[in-house]
């Protein structure tokens, strides 16, 4: 090394840089020495082209240090191509963070960088592969891995159940005379003891007839649990027309906590042409909370009532949490999302380990000191380098776990669920069957009703039956397993690469590694995720809001 070819900057930093002269393929080699003391005095006697020997330098020293490498050009946008190109131009000296051009002709230029990653020397790497040496990585990655099977475990096995709360209950008071349906959603609340085991009845009035009282019963079942959504098939001799209230009670006879009640809403959808009424309750069926009742009579939502603020965004923050926020909804899974719970934990393990290797990759290969270029907000600095880094980092991360949530959430069933109203009422045909040995066998279609029992839609109905969900787009059965192929790949690929990572850094620096990733961790699940879902909510609830 020649000593005028290495500049020296603050703090100890000292920057060298190889021109157009070196070619792919070349091989450098850089050491580190402490000079005797009569070398010391001699060093700036140093002159271009003299080179420092083993006879300047001494064996007996300690020091730390670390190297960073930096790929660096020079560019003019060529007007011509309408791109970038290096053509008369080099570099003529460089830092991490400045780069200095020398051109051949005048036009708009400007100078780029690319902080390479921490390489892998994968032969240092298998020769120093002990378990005892390297403790650190190998912990974690054994830790993490079991930790995954026993959450999958616990994952399927709630799969499972899940299933079991699934599909609609035929209410036990249907007369097997009826020949007109309705389907009816009951949510219960998330507060605490918001679920009951008190027995609930209801009236629901519309223009053309009521109903007589009728009780939301399961013995198959628990029903009206906490955060509970409960789906019942209602029978009635002929159409009620348009619904306009519903009265709904229960009877206080559960024990202790579980007397009172909390009502979110109910949805009742005629069956037969599809119009959907809402009735938005939002309050507690208790006679030590709330106004003391156990008795309400809930008016019909109108289409103002269903996009106010205020009721949309509560709803859209709670189901944003629950079904988007990807760790929190390991957990927190609506039983009827497609995308389950095992599903769920394997992208959180394929994009913690991605997270995790692009975090090693560049593990401080950025200059601690800000650069005269950097973004400052108050105390806090945001230097090309770490935006740099940080696009690269999203640039591993983000398409692969993009795609895997996709086809996960997307792809449809391999085999088609029969309609669970006809599951249901057949379920309860047997039932009277075998009751009463009456030989039973329909199924509800639009066909079993006669048209004139069909009410021509009106104005508020049309508003109603246009917040139907659209049909999704749903991808091919065979989606799901290309998503476990990029799961599994994500993961192998990026253990193989954290354990060499892991064994070049060794413990001390692994140890430090994993720190402050684990802190940019928590911190995005906690902190970041959190915001953006509830950024999220808020921009659908005001759009909705302004569309009334």
């Amino acid at each position: 090394m020649f000593m005028a070819d290495l500049l020296s900057f603050n703090l100890g930093t000292h920057s060298m840089l190889f021109g157009s002269s070196a070619e792919e393929g070349d091989d450098f080699f850089f050491a580190v020495g402490h000079l005797t003391e009569s070398s010391t005095k001699k060093l700036k006697t140093f002159q271009k082209g003299k080179n420092m020997t083993r006879d300047d330098m001494t064996n007996e020293y300690s020091a730390g240090y670390s190297i960073a490498l930096y790929t660096t050009g020079c560019y003019f946008f060529s007007e011509e191509t309408s791109s970038w190109s290096s053509e008369g131009c080099k570099v003529h000296s460089s830092r991490s963070n400045i780069v200095c051009c020398h051109c051949n002709h005048l036009t708009m230029f400007g100078s780029g960088f690319l902080i390479a990653p921490n390489k892998i020397d994968f032969s240092y790497v298998f020769a120093n592969a002990g378990f005892e040496d390297n403790l650190i990585i190998y912990l974690t990655l054994i830790i993490s891995l079991c930790l995954y099977i026993i959450l999958a475990i616990w994952c399927r096995w709630k799969d499972k159940k899940d299933l079991t709360t699934l599909g609609a209950t035929p209410l036990p008071d249907n007369d097997m005379q009826d020949k007109y349906f309705y389907e009816i959603l009951v949510q219960t609340g998330y507060q605490f003891n918001a679920g009951t085991k008190s027995k609930v009845h209801f009236i629901i009035s519309g223009e053309d007839d009521e109903t007589d009282v009728r009780a939301l019963a399961d013995d198959q079942r628990p029903i009206l649990q906490r955060g509970a959504i409960n789906c019942f098939i209602m029978s009635v001799p002929r159409c009620l027309g348009q619904l306009n209230y519903l009265r709904i009670w229960h009877d206080n006879s559960g024990e202790g906590k579980n007397a009172s009640w909390y009502l979110k809403h109910v949805v009742v959808k005629d069956i037969i042409t599809g119009y959907k009424y809402e009735f938005i309750a939002e309050r507690w069926f208790a006679v030590e909370e709330g106004d003391g009742l156990i008795d309400h009579l809930v008016p019909v939502a109108g289409k103002e009532q269903m996009t106010e603020f205020s009721h949309l965004f509560p709803n859209a923050s709670r189901r944003s949490l629950t079904d988007n926020h990807l760790w929190l909804s390991v957990f927190t899974r609506p039983p009827r999302s497609r995308f389950t719970r095992l599903q769920r934990l394997s992208c959180c393990l394929a994009i913690l380990y991605l997270s995790m290797l692009t975090s090693a990759m560049w593990y401080e290969t950025t200059p601690e000191q800000p650069s005269p270029g950097a973004f400052k907000f108050g105390p806090l600095s945001l230097s090309p380098e770490q935006i740099a880094v940080g696009l690269m980092s999203n640039l591993i991360v983000f398409p692969p776990s993009f795609v895997m949530i996709v086809l996960f959430r997307k792809s449809r069933a391999r085999e088609l669920r029969p309609s669970h109203v006809n599951v249901a009422l057949e379920k309860q045909y047997e039932k009277w069957r075998k009751t009463y040995g009456l030989s039973l066998g329909r199924n509800v279609s639009k066909n079993s009703v006669p048209e004139v029992h069909r009410p021509r839609p009106s104005v508020d109905e049309e508003a109603l039956s246009g917040r139907l969900p659209k049909k999704k787009c749903l991808l091919p059965w065979w989606c799901s397993y290309l998503s476990w192929f990029l799961v599994i790949a994500s993961v192998g690929s990026s253990v193989f690469f954290l354990w060499a990572y892991g064994l070049q850094f060794g413990n001390i620096r692994t140890g430090k590694w994993l720190t402050s990733m684990v802190i940019s961790f928590l911190s995005s699940v906690l902190l970041t995720e959190p915001l953006k879902v509830r950024q999220h909510s808020l921009t659908l609830s005001c759009k909705n809001f302004r569309d009334i």
